[in-house]
């Protein structure tokens, strides 16, 4: 979804009360005037009788369903009054639906109206000077938010609280029809949504000069991606059996167009402890993480992004599999004696079957240069060498990324190395004996990148190259993105 969904009635107050999106005009109300707003003008509300007010309308109803308001604000006193409500003209609770106020104790306060009764939603700081404000307050699912400047000030959740669908006004400046508590100072940019405005909370608000509508409802981009997942741990070594090198995780890449709104992003970690890699996402697109390697007591075969190699007896000698498009098998391990292992799958290839006394060396992984640099990601870890007797060697990490596997000893194990962080990588899996655990899957990464200044956005860590900008993300995070360009907010605000 994005701005535009689910927008009821939108109004700019740029010299009048009309609805900028929907039918339902505003009125001119008492001594109301118009002049600056936070963008182009705003409504000017004298405290004592002017106000917009719009005809009862299925814009407001909201009942049980989600849905948001947006609203800037700037007293010129520090009375109380209301922002914008809907009520009758005594002031009564079951004709009212919503209100928004600056309360007697200087605090913003929501109240939302049930049959007779209202609950209050307030802010925790008090406003006490005459700069603008951006309130956002939504509903998602059962719970209630109230931000204001982009910060989430009040959560409440209510379960099955339905919001009366009132037929009186709903009026801007004062609580609808009720001829009181008129609010002193400027509204602007009054937005009305039957949706969860959560995603949008940072972009309405822009960085405080808020965002003009129609909030640029068209595609941007496009925006290029790399999307890795974790990769798996390398195996265990337990008794004279060596542990599997690790899958990596699989890769996307691609490129999309975007509308305004958040992007939530996941960063899959690498496995640990014999566990698989965990899938990081973007934007309903999944780099499925890889597979442990195989280990003495492992049962089944899992299938993720590549496959960890198989260890070394006859249970597990076999290899976890790839997923077809996005990854590759591990290689087998020696079920007998001296129960050397393969290696994981990279992106590119299979991890290789265990080679004499020694592991199977990983599978290769991919060069991309998205970020600005030609850097290898998703090579899978390499199977543990043959046990203490033999001294056999470990195999090598795919794309030297992919974590080696332990070298057997005269001292019993060697333990497996990790994959390289941010590199989807496997680990290595363990050398016999000591049942140690095999290394670490490298976590996981999610790259974005597009033509400088064809795109607003923020998210991750920024950096420029070759006339891109790219997105990097290491940890999960928000891509959000605020407009089309770097002129968006003077396009349509004309």
């Amino acid at each position: 979804m994005s701005l535009i969904t689910n927008l009821s009635a939108y109004y700019k107050l740029d010299g009048n009360p009309n609805a900028t999106f929907g039918s339902n005009n505003g009125a001119n109300g008492g001594g109301i005037t118009y002049g600056p707003g936070i963008i182009n003008q705003g409504g000017v509300f004298n405290g004592s009788n002017a106000y917009v007010t719009m005809p009862p309308a299925t814009d407001f109803n909201f009942g049980s369903s989600d849905f948001g308001v947006s609203v800037w604000f700037k007293r010129n006193a520090l009375s109380q009054g209301f922002i914008l409500g809907q009520c009758n003209s005594a002031g009564g609770n079951p004709s009212a639906s919503i209100s928004i106020q600056m309360n007697g104790a200087n605090l913003l306060e929501v109240n939302i109206f049930q049959g007779g009764a209202y609950t209050p939603i307030v802010d925790t700081t008090t406003i006490t000077d005459t700069n603008w404000h951006h309130c956002l307050f939504t509903r998602s699912g059962t719970s209630f938010y109230l931000y204001v400047d982009a910060v989430l000030k009040t959560t409440l959740t209510l379960g099955s609280w339905s919001n009366n669908n009132s037929s009186n006004y709903m009026s801007i400046g004062r609580i609808g029809e009720y001829n009181a508590l008129y609010f002193s100072g400027s509204i602007d940019e009054v937005g009305f949504w039957k949706q969860s405005l959560i995603p949008y909370v940072s972009a309405l608000y822009n960085a405080g000069v808020g965002l003009a509508f129609p909030f640029d409802p068209n595609p941007v981009g496009p925006i290029n991606y790399l999307i890795v997942g974790g990769g798996g741990a390398g195996g265990s070594s337990n008794g004279g059996v060596g542990g599997g090198g690790g899958g990596a995780g699989s890769i996307l890449t691609g490129g999309t167009s975007l509308v305004l709104g958040t992007y939530p992003i996941v960063v899959g970690s690498g496995g640990t402890l014999n566990g698989n890699g965990i899938d990081s996402t973007f934007n309903s697109l999944i780099a499925i993480g890889g597979t442990h390697g195989r280990y003495y007591g492992d049962s089944g075969i899992l299938t993720g992004g590549s496959g960890g190699g198989g260890g070394g007896y006859t249970s597990i000698y076999i290899a976890n599999a790839g997923t077809a498009g996005q990854g590759n098998f591990g290689g087998v391990g020696n079920q007998v004696f001296p129960y050397n292992s393969g290696g994981g799958g990279g992106f590119t290839s299979l991890g290789l079957p265990y080679l004499g006394d020694d592991g199977g060396a990983g599978g290769a992984g991919v060069s991309n240069s998205i970020s600005g640099i030609a850097t290898f990601y998703a090579g899978g870890g390499g199977g543990a060498g043959g046990n203490h007797i033999s001294l056999g060697i470990g195999g090598l990490g795919g794309s030297s990324i992919g974590g080696n596997g332990g070298t057997s000893t005269s001292a019993f194990n060697a333990l497996g190395l990790p994959g390289a962080a941010n590199t989807g990588s496997g680990g290595g899996g363990t050398a016999p004996y000591d049942g140690s655990y095999g290394g670490n899957g490298g976590s996981g990464v999610v790259i974005l990148s597009y033509t400088t200044g064809s795109v607003t956005a923020t998210g991750g860590t920024i950096t420029t190259a070759g006339g891109n900008t790219i997105h990097t993300f290491t940890t999960s995070g928000n891509f959000i993105i605020y407009a089309g360009n770097a002129n968006f907010l003077t396009m349509f605000d004309n």
